[in-house]
């Protein structure tokens, strides 16, 4: 009779998950098909495409020049610096207007901006840097708006999905910005060009993001700025940690996704000189190293609403860490682990079109996609939960100071491990660096609570 029991159990749960596997293949159908949607996910696309193609752009060609890493580094720094300076205001302007609104006006200055100053000022490396910084600013008020905006646009059954494909859709444009289009303008145009190409694709995001239903109250982009209280969003080391003791539980996902967002981030700027210096190849040939990822990126979309339902968002944010930690040592450890890993790389198939790359290049594609994996998971499930758990009137300005924990932690990424690879080497960085950034977080939790006052948790 137990037997019986417990086969009719086993079968129960086969088919509640086959139920709610097929439900959500509909919701993901239902919400690609909504225009809306779709224009959402074109702009994020747009926004995440331009601005990684700009800023990756920059580094190959100061790595192509024979840069050192610390330079390299500093140029990718800049980026997260004016992001982490705006962070907590451009969310709170994205919070004051309408959502297609604070999209659609910060689209058209990056993409005048991106025009405007290498015409002007030329592309001397001070201003391509000015750029970016620029760019990189605007930026901040374009991404809380498109993750608040997901809220705006869905069911609350269709969240997960569509925040997984938002989410997905900014991998693939960091892919492809990263991987294609910057080693292909560097290579066969100017950086003039780069600067012009990534214009028009922010200029993109606007004509898509228009198409994203508006609010009932709305505010100009001035009149945002004039109620803004601007003294209230420095990102100064006491307010940070007053708002993370204040929202503990979404603080704690915050920051597990920053996390993320640093390792990745900050490892990335290292991957041009890496693959110079360690896989002793063309900087350029970050593109078929990195562009693996995006079976990585795919696979983290289809995986991400199963385990967040199954497992819940914290679970998935704590599973990306690990498997972006064990990527970045495996491409410290490439020279032992090539071996293993190049005959199960899809790098391999372009030998069918006479390319024919070394074992560690064909490894390192091949562990890209569990990078990709992580990064994307990571945000779907830090993005799901903020889009589940938080009201709508605060979603902008939580995303805000998500912006703002990513670029702290990244921008302290990059100048140090920048300083570390220019020292020991990156090879021996990748291997160091993950438990490197958990320990540092770890204390800057301990430096939150000493900050306000309060007893820091036991180890």
């Amino acid at each position: 009779m137990t037997s019986n029991a417990g086969s009719v159990t086993a079968v129960d749960e086969s088919v509640s998950d086959l139920a709610v596997e097929q439900q959500e293949q509909q919701l993901r159908k239902r919400a690609m098909q909504d225009p809306a949607v779709r224009a959402l996910i074109g702009s994020r696309l747009a926004s995440v495409l331009g601005i990684a193609t700009l800023t990756y752009g920059a580094m190959i060609y100061l790595a192509a020049t024979g840069a050192p890493q610390i330079v390299i580094s500093l140029a990718g720094a800049t980026r997260y610096l004016a992001a982490l300076i705006f962070g907590i205001g451009g969310g709170a302007l994205a919070d004051a207007m309408s959502k297609r609104t604070a999209m659609v006006t910060a689209y058209i200055l990056q993409a005048a901006a991106c025009f405007i100053i290498p015409t002007i000022w030329g592309t001397e490396i001070w201003s391509l840097i000015v750029l970016i910084f620029v760019v990189s600013m605007l930026g901040q008020i374009v991404t809380p708006a498109v993750k608040a905006a997901t809220a705006l646009v869905t069911s609350a059954a269709q969240v997960a999905v569509v925040a997984a494909i938002i989410s997905v859709a900014g991998g693939i444009g960091s892919a492809l910005g990263t991987t294609i289009l910057a080693p292909l303008l560097i290579n066969f145009g100017t950086l003039q060009m780069l600067a012009y190409v990534s214009g028009i694709i922010l200029a993109f995001g606007a004509i898509r993001a228009m198409r994203v239903p508006p609010e009932m109250e709305t505010a100009s982009l001035t009149r945002a700025a004039r109620t803004t209280d601007w003294r209230r969003t420095v990102p100064t080391l006491r307010n940070t940690a007053e708002w993370l003791l204040a929202n503990r539980k979404v603080g704690a996902m915050l920051l597990v996704g920053s996390i993320v967002v640093a390792l990745f981030d900050g490892l990335n700027t290292l991957m041009p000189v890496y693959v110079r210096d360690v896989l002793e190849a063309d900087p350029t040939a970050t593109v078929y190293i990195l562009a693996p990822g995006g079976i990585g990126f795919l696979v983290g979309t289809a995986l991400g609403p199963w385990l967040m339902d199954r497992r819940g968002e914290r679970a998935l944010g704590v599973m990306a860490l690990m498997f972006l930690s064990l990527g970045f040592i495996l491409f410290g450890l490439i020279e032992f682990v090539a071996p293993i890993l190049a005959p199960f790389s899809p790098l391999r198939l372009l030998g069918l079109f006479g390319i024919s790359l070394s074992p560690e290049i064909e490894a390192a594609g091949l562990i890209s996609i569990l990078t990709a994996i992580g990064s994307t998971s990571a945000g779907a499930a830090v993005q799901t939960y903020v889009n589940r758990y938080i009201i709508l009137a605060r979603q902008a300005s939580t995303f805000g100071m998500q912006e703002v924990l990513d670029n702290a932690l990244t921008l302290f990424a990059v100048l140090v491990l920048g300083v570390l690879a220019t020292v020991l080497g990156s090879k021996l960085v990748f291997i160091i660096a993950p438990p490197l950034i958990v320990g540092i977080v770890i204390w800057l939790i301990r430096v939150c609570f000493r900050v306000t006052e309060q007893d820091p948790p036991e180890a």
